[in-house]
């Protein structure tokens, strides 16, 4: 309530100081509504901004209401005018007005355009060309009925701070959007899952950081750069999806609710402070492929208690990549490598290696992986097999070969968890059995 009456008063005081300037014309849009302009070039090519109606924005507080489209064009004395901005304060405290459809020639909308919009539910946002719009003013704030985004098809980019500090509960994207700007839904807090197309190439910085109600993220395939402060501080988020089609993994720096990620095989690159503060994340599995960690990765990540590391060469990684994590839990490793490891920078400051078995066991004919990790175990162990054309088999027999449980390893399924916490220690064997594919892998359990 406070912060409404500040930004009442802020805003009147705004008006009073301000030299506002009437509307130069108004015009009817394809549905009969009258909305109001401001001429920005009256040469060739001829321009328009949506203005408010009267001299100040509060003369008139409820001119709109229901469903108002903004139109790409205005015609006034014979002459056909682009809309191409919404100027500050054009649709403030409009109270009755429920749905805005932001048209296709918007370039720019400025500062307080649809503040205090109480029932303002759903945003249809259609512009192309749209800029980023003033850092840290929220454009819808105070609509506090707002609960839907609506991108168009045709719309490539969504701007930096588009929907900074917004009550967004949902996120509908276009077929055609390639970037998400700059902290475009940073601090929405009722949004609680979000869902990245495969179209998007560019995820820029704290795009939706301080998200604090997300609960889940996911991604398309054929999205392929995670950037650094992306989903900073969505310190309820619990179950993240990446697709095969990563390359860069980042911006999941104090994510405290994450307990665990799968990484895809395709990862080169961990971002830096990647899972920074992520205290709760209990194991991470570096790629093969992973050429480069950056600073701060996997620093205060302090519930770790296990690391396996795919690459045969320890990657070069800097002094705080590893700061805050136990020392001395299992760092799983391929069995050749044991020593690089114990004697790489920063990677020797860990004491207990052990042996990955089987960290590549490849069919030629086949062109079959079967990866069986970690291996010796206490508890459990992943059985990851890339390759296959059917369903396989999974069975687990003790030294006599009697089966003690079996599994199915479906085509589509990425990994497979094999919990051994019931059993003696000793040697068991897992075997694969497909209609193309055939192995037995021995297992230690500790």
């Amino acid at each position: 309530m406070r912060k409404r009456v500040f930004y009442f008063i802020s805003l009147i005081l705004f008006c009073i100081s301000s030299n506002a300037k009437s509307q130069d014309f108004y015009a009817l849009n394809n549905h009969g509504d009258t909305i109001y302009y401001n001429i920005t070039s009256s040469t060739a090519p001829y321009i328009v901004e949506v203005t408010y109606k009267g001299n100040t924005p509060l003369q008139f507080l409820n001119e709109y209401s229901d469903t108002l489209d903004i139109p790409i064009s205005a015609v006034y004395n014979d002459t056909t005018y682009i809309v191409k901005s919404i100027r500050d304060s054009a649709f403030c405290e409009c109270g009755r007005l429920k749905c805005i459809t932001i048209g296709d020639s918007i370039t720019s909308i400025a500062r307080n355009a649809f503040n205090g919009c109480i029932r303002l539910s759903l945003v249809n946002f259609n512009a192309v060309n749209c800029g980023d719009l003033e850092t840290f003013i929220p454009l819808f704030e105070n609509c506090i009925s707002l609960t839907a985004v609506n991108v168009g098809n045709n719309v490539n980019r969504i701007p930096g701070y588009a929907f900074w500090s917004s009550d967004i509960r949902t996120i509908n994207f276009g077929n055609s959007v390639r970037e998400i700007g700059n902290n475009a839904f940073q601090y929405c807090p009722n949004l609680t899952s979000v869902t990245i197309p495969g179209s998007v190439n560019h995820l820029a910085r704290f795009a939706f950081a301080d998200c604090v109600g997300i609960v889940s993220v996911s991604f398309e395939e054929g999205f392929e750069i995670l950037n650094d402060g992306v989903f900073q501080n969505c310190t309820s988020i619990s179950s993240i999806s990446l697709p095969n089609s990563l390359l860069r993994v980042g911006g999941f720096n104090n994510c405290r609710s994450l307990t665990s990620v799968e990484i895809p095989n395709s990862v080169t690159s961990f971002g830096y402070y990647a899972f920074d503060n992520c205290i709760n994340l209990k194991s991470i599995t570096i790629p093969s492929g992973v050429t480069f960690i950056g600073n701060g990765a996997f620093e205060s990540c302090t519930g770790l208690d296990s690391i396996i590391s795919k690459p045969i060469n320890p990657i070069p990684v800097a002094d705080f990549v590893f700061w805050g994590v136990n020392k001395s839990i299992p760092i799983y490793v391929p069995c050749e490598s044991l020593s690089l490891y114990q004697n790489a920078p920063e990677w020797d400051r860990f004491t207990n290696y052990r042996c990955l078995l089987d960290v590549t066991n490849i069919d030629n004919n086949n062109m079959i992986s079967c990866s069986l990790y970690p291996n010796p175990t206490e508890k459990e162990t992943k059985l990851e097999i890339e390759g296959l054309t059917d369903d396989a088999d999974i069975f687990v027999l003790d030294l006599n070969g009697r089966i003690l449980k079996t599994y199915k390893y479906s085509l589509d399924q990425k990994q497979l968890i094999i919990d051994v916490s019931g059993f003696a220690k000793g040697i068991y064997s897992i075997k694969v059995n497909s209609s193309n594919f055939n192995t037995v892998k021995k297992i230690v359990v500790n």
